[in-house]
């Protein structure tokens, strides 16, 4: 299968890969909820952990006194769910609450 560019051109499909380049292993793509697994979810955890740690403290400071709303484009909160995107929104509270998914 092929995609079309912003200028109409045929594209083949780049994916998310497993492996790094140049490291002479034969690489595969991964599926979507794999790609979620290995990539995203790890990926959002570090941030959270690093460059947005001050600013989720805060956050989970405000908590502890105050009802919050998350609000969020969607609302899926489940890993294996494809049909619609991951809500950030869900993965702060399921962090907060130390429920986040596997990764």
């Amino acid at each position: 299968r092929s995609f079309r560019d912003s200028e109409g051109r045929q594209i083949p499909p780049l994916g998310h890969y497993a492996g790094e380049f140049g490291n002479g292993m034969k690489r595969r793509k991964l599926g979507y909820v794999e790609a979620r697994r290995k990539i995203y979810l790890p990926t959002y955890k570090k941030a959270l952990e690093t460059s947005m740690s001050a600013a989720f403290n805060k956050l989970r400071a405000i908590c502890q006194t105050e009802k919050v709303a998350l609000l969020d484009y969607s609302t899926n909160g489940d890993v294996e769910d494809t049909t619609r995107p991951l809500s950030h929104a869900h993965l702060l509270r399921l962090y907060m609450l130390k429920k986040y998914p596997r990764c």
